[in-house]
């Protein structure tokens, strides 16, 4: 869901998935290329609510992991170049859920159901 642009993850994939769990971890999945080809690189930060906003990025370990500069990535016969996430972190967000869609700082993540 959403656009191609950097967020709190990677910019510049051609697929994007957000895996939310309740035990407070965020997983962003940013596919690069398709098929067999495809190189996935995921983006893992914590959150959780406070005073009505939902506040990413808070753990210093998880924040370590995230990408931090523009890379090139070799997909298949070709490269794919990654943007660097574009918000600094920790980050407040404002959110809206609805059955099915997310809504984060107004880029929409649409819900599919495995």
């Amino acid at each position: 869901g959403g656009s191609r642009g950097a967020d709190l993850a990677p910019g510049g994939h051609d697929v994007a998935r957000l895996l939310i769990a309740s035990s407070g971890l965020l997983e962003f999945d940013r596919i690069y290329g398709r098929g067999s080809d495809a190189v996935h690189l995921r983006t893992r930060l914590d959150w959780t609510i406070k005073d009505g906003k939902m506040v990413v990025g808070s753990n210093d370990e998880l924040r370590k992991g995230r990408l931090s500069k523009a890379i090139t990535l070799p997909v298949g016969s070709g490269t794919k170049r990654v943007t660097p996430p574009s918000r600094t972190l920790p980050a407040t967000l404002t959110f809206e859920v609805s059955e099915n869609q997310l809504v984060l700082d107004g880029r929409t993540y649409r819900r599919v159901r495995p």
